[in-house]
Formats: C-alpha cells, structure tokens, sequence
C-alpha cells in the first residue's frame, strides 16, 4: 500500500503509480503480478485501505487491459 511492488525478487518503488502502471523489468515480475498472489496480502491486511487498494487494483487492470481483449480493444 506503501507503493513498494516486490515481484520475482524485483523491487520497484512508486508510491503514486498504480500496479498496471509499472513498467516491469522482467518477464518473471510482470508474470507474478499478473498471477494475483497479490490478493492474499492486501486480504492480510483486512482493513479499509487495503480493501480501497484492492478495489483499485481491479478496476484499473480491467481499463487497461480492455475487459479481457487486451490492448487492442475489442475485436470488430
């Protein structure tokens, strides 16, 4: 919540960027956030801000990656 993203031993620090924002440094670390392991520790926490985090989390994953299609936007 602090904006400190560890995946695949890889850690990025970026306190007011959202996760789909990042730019991921390898293949490994773009691999884990998208495997939602992630949950489990915003779940941990189980407070307001986490929930916040959680929410937030989804809703900006799910404009980028276009509801599923990719960032291509839907198929015609």
């Amino acid at each position: 919540m602090a904006g400190n993203y560890l995946f695949a031993g890889s850690l990025l620090t970026a306190p007011q960027t959202a996760m789909w924002d990042l730019t991921p440094p390898d293949p490994a670390f773009a691999a884990e956030l998208h495997g939602f392991a992630w949950l489990d520790d915003l779940a941990a926490v189980g407070d307001a801000r986490a929930r916040g985090r959680r929410r937030r989390g989804f809703g900006a994953g799910s404009t980028v990656s276009g509801a599923g299609r990719g960032r291509a936007g839907p198929r015609r």
